[in-house]
């Protein structure tokens, strides 16, 4: 995947808020997130399967 998504369109894509993902990485359940030029955090294809993975965990 060559675009990076925002943290808005991960929050869209998940029903995470961009807080809990802000939380979620600073307390370890998601590694550092990448940052651009500007700062913002650019997120893969990647990091988006983990959050939907926490995201089932917290299903069960």
């Amino acid at each position: 995947m060559d675009k990076y998504l925002s943290i808005q369109d991960i929050s869209n894509l998940t029903g995470i808020t961009a807080y809990t993902l802000r939380y979620y990485e600073k307390n370890g359940l998601i590694h550092a997130i990448e940052r651009g030029s500007n700062g913002r955090r650019q997120y893969s294809a990647n990091d988006l399967a983990w959050i939907r993975f926490l995201v089932r965990l917290q299903q069960e």
